[in-house]
């Protein structure tokens, strides 16, 4: 069973559990979990909610709300360290405890169907005792941990390119304690070099990561693994989820509600200026025309270049130039389902006022037949895709809502199209033979057209063997090694 299988049920059972895991002075934690759900009272955890990108006017932010929770301490176990009977007892403190919620589906046979909405750790100031020995505390999402950093001065020193500026950054205990910070995971958008970053020195680590983010184009997160992730705004090549009401054929409807559907024109940003400078980037004239002029204006002491400045501004122009549409859907609880630009697609069709009775072409009789009328007005087309910028999860409720967004940074690429193609460069080095990977574009290998080409400038066709040896790869060999770069076309055909 899985989260999606359980969710697709008509009757279903959810649980809740709560775990943590607590800090010793040596600076580890607990290597198990602890399960402290039996003193957990009141009305339910409540809402989850991860997002991106959240205001109309905020760009590359990552928000995730903080958890409030109460538990019963009768018996004293969530009372200070100097009190024998607490869970903390001969512990330096029960500040940054680390903190999991564990709430998934119970199947029929009551077997946990596990998902992990959230974890994250505890600010002890937010502990309280009433009379009634109710104790309530707010656990921080994981990513608050930033707010609580400085840059220390001569962290960064010198020039320095944007992913090793952020890895620095966040490579340090207090942030790798409760996330993981690894290089691959962080390929921001554009990668442009900070020349001045001693600038950050003194900045809150929240402060300077957010400043970076717009920079480069990117966003910040961390996923539901606990890596940080840092990324351009690329929708995943593969369709990861599809959601229905009223479907054309037949699918079953996985869909509550929708609301706050709008064209994307609020978020349009077309004149970008760099404060001080006289550089600008601006949409074409009939853009501006079209759409009105959303000017914004931007700056870093970070980033002295005048040519790396123009780089930013044109980027960001490029990427929020046109309007997209935006909604928020409420779905079945789908925990761990989906994530941060995943794509989705969305089939919704307007009701008519009746299903039978119909009027039909060439057997109605004109005067007699009764004509049918739209019940209900919205309608989203199944072949335009979306991707996601927010994610809540309201536990009491068993619902997920996502807000969407139109994939895509130009008019019309939001929609699908039958055939996927990809061009790639491939490099041979003293070699006989070089994979491809062309899942990542959402491709199958062996229904793939492959055609190589000499990198010279007639671009011959080369007579490079191609082979498929499974779904994802496209294997190209050579009778003899060589070393020599191809430009590679493929091409997807329909199956």
């Amino acid at each position: 069973m899985t989260i999606l299988s359980e969710s697709k049920k008509t009757y279903n059972r959810l649980y809740a559990d709560i775990y943590i895991k607590r800090k010793y002075p040596d600076g580890t934690f607990d290597s198990d979990w602890q399960d402290v759900t039996r003193w957990f009272i009141g009305d339910g955890i409540g809402s989850i909610k991860y997002e991106l990108d959240s205001g109309d006017f905020d760009v590359g932010l990552f928000i995730a709300n903080n958890v409030n929770l109460k538990f019963d301490n009768s018996a004293g176990k969530f009372s200070d360290t100097d009190d024998s009977r607490s869970l903390w007892a001969g512990f330096e403190t029960r500040n940054l405890t680390k903190f999991k919620i564990d709430a998934g589906y119970l199947d029929e046979d009551d077997s946990k169907v596990e998902a992990v909405p959230f974890e994250g750790f505890l600010d002890e100031r937010s502990l309280k005792t009433d009379e009634k020995d109710n104790v309530t505390l707010t656990v921080l999402a994981k990513d608050a941990i930033f707010k609580t950093c400085e840059v220390a001065a001569g962290t960064l020193s010198s020039s320095i390119s944007a992913s090793e500026a952020i890895y620095i950054l966040c490579n340090r205990g207090e942030v790798t304690d409760h996330i993981t910070v690894d290089p691959d995971n962080i390929d921001p958008s554009s990668d442009i070099t900070l020349d001045a970053p001693s600038a950050y020195n003194g900045q809150k680590l929240d402060a300077a990561l957010s400043e970076i983010m717009l920079l480069t184009n990117s966003v910040l997160y961390v996923d539901s693994s606990g890596n940080l992730v840092v990324t351009g705004r690329n929708h995943s090549a593969r369709i990861q989820h599809e959601f229905y009401r009223n479907s054309s054929t037949g699918e079953k409807d996985n869909i509550y509600s929708i609301s706050s559907i709008n064209n994307g024109r609020q978020r349009v940003k077309n004149y970008w200026t760099w404060s001080g400078e006289t550089i600008s980037s601006s949409s074409a004239s009939y853009l501006l025309k079209r759409y009105g002029v959303t000017k914004k204006v931007i700056s870093s002491s970070a980033v002295t270049d005048t040519d790396v400045q123009q780089t930013i501004l044109d980027n960001l122009r490029d990427e929020f130039q046109y309007p997209k549409q935006e909604f928020i859907l409420e779905t079945d609880y789908i925990p761990g389902v989906l994530t941060f630009f995943d794509t989705v697609t969305v089939e919704v069709n307007p009701r008519y006022s009746r299903e039978t009775n119909l009027a039909i072409s060439g057997r109605a009789v004109s005067g007699s037949a009764l004509s049918v009328d739209f019940q209900t007005g919205l309608k989203i087309d199944k072949n335009k895709g979306f991707k996601v910028l927010s994610i809540e999860h309201n536990l009491r409720e068993a619902k997920t809502k996502l807000k969407l967004r139109e994939k895509g940074t130009t008019l019309n690429d939001g929609y699908f199209y039958m055939i996927q193609s990809a061009y790639y460069s491939v490099e041979f080095s003293a070699a006989t033979s070089v994979d491809v990977d062309v899942s990542g574009d959402g491709m199958d290998a062996q229904y793939c057209k492959v055609e190589p080409l000499d990198s010279s400038d007639n671009y011959k066709t080369s007579g490079i063997t191609v082979t498929r040896p499974d779904s994802s790869t496209i294997r190209f060999t050579s009778s003899i090694a060589i070393t020599k770069t191809f430009r590679v076309l493929v091409v997807e055909v329909e199956h």
